[in-house]
């Protein structure tokens, strides 16, 4: 169990990279192969998994500070499972390549808010609070994310804008929302969204022509990273932790028991591969 901040199918759609913390909230990457029985560590440390392309290629965050919920800042990199990351850019919070691995959509830190610009250089959207989970459509031609009004404040609405800057609402304000992949057919988009307690898996027509569907409820809160084309999907399911800090009166001047995960520490968490249910038309 550890603090899972993203994670990805490798092109074999059996493979999963993901970058996750041990204890705090430092994030490396490790490896998942279906015939090894532990995950492989690599990479420089404090680099966060942000996408992979059809190639194989990571899209990294390097020197990645952490900021809250999945969000860090660091220098947008590229980079293989054996090599070295190439910088490409500084100022990029997030983002996800296009489908033939030539470009990226990015979520940039800009003066007053942020903006998503697909491909990079080219501004599609702007935000006076923040922008996450930037997800590329499979033909290419819109990307979903997730809009915050409030900086680094994880309520917020799904939404997908296409190359011209039109945007769409899937979905009413969510009490948080975070993570977003698309249906292999494109037609619809997964996130996780809370009402109320634990996060729930939610599935949302692209186009915004009908409401968002709760789809694998379960105990605890479940965030779906990807899918596959024969409509897997990488889960996790993650526990919040608490409890108390307190020192004897009798004990030494500096003492504590303590059990507490601080609010702005991601959760520890359990990695699950899912199959979409059959009975939802969605999927």
């Amino acid at each position: 169990r550890l603090a899972m901040f993203n994670a990805r199918f490798m092109p074999d759609d059996r493979t999963v990279i993901y970058s996750a913390a041990t204890s705090g909230n430092e994030a490396s990457l490790f490896e998942l192969r279906p015939d090894a029985g532990m995950p492989r560590g690599f990479g420089p440390p404090r680099t966060h998994l942000l996408a992979i392309a059809a190639t194989g290629e990571l899209a990294v965050l390097t020197e990645a500070q952490y900021i809250n919920h999945r969000l860090f800042r660091g220098t947008l990199a590229r980079m293989s499972l054996d090599g070295a990351p190439r910088s490409i850019a500084s100022g990029v919070r997030d983002a996800d390549w296009l489908p033939d691995g030539s470009d990226l959509a990015a979520v940039r830190e800009v003066p007053g808010g942020d903006q998503l610009e697909f491909p990079m250089g080219h501004v599609v959207h702007r935000t006076a609070g923040y922008l996450s989970a930037p997800r590329v459509s499979p033909d290419g031609t819109h990307v979903a994310f997730l809009e915050h009004p409030a900086k680094f404040d994880n309520r917020g609405w799904a939404k997908v804008v296409d190359r011209n800057g039109r945007v769409t609402t899937l979905s009413d304000q969510y009490w948080g929302a975070e993570t977003m992949a698309w249906s292999p057919d494109g037609r619809t988009v997964t996130y996780a969204g809370a009402t109320t307690g634990d996060y729930q898996a939610y599935s949302a027509r692209a186009d915004g022509s009908t409401p968002p569907t709760a789809i694998l409820r379960s105990p605890g809160s479940l965030y779906i990273h990807d899918t596959t084309a024969d409509n897997r999907m990488l889960v996790t399911r993650e526990d919040a932790l608490s409890g108390v800090v307190a020192r004897g009166a009798a004990g030494p001047a500096g003492t504590a028991a303590k059990r507490r995960t601080p609010s702005a520490s991601h959760q520890p968490s359990s990695a699950v591969i899912a199959r979409s249910s059959s009975a939802n038309p969605a999927w």
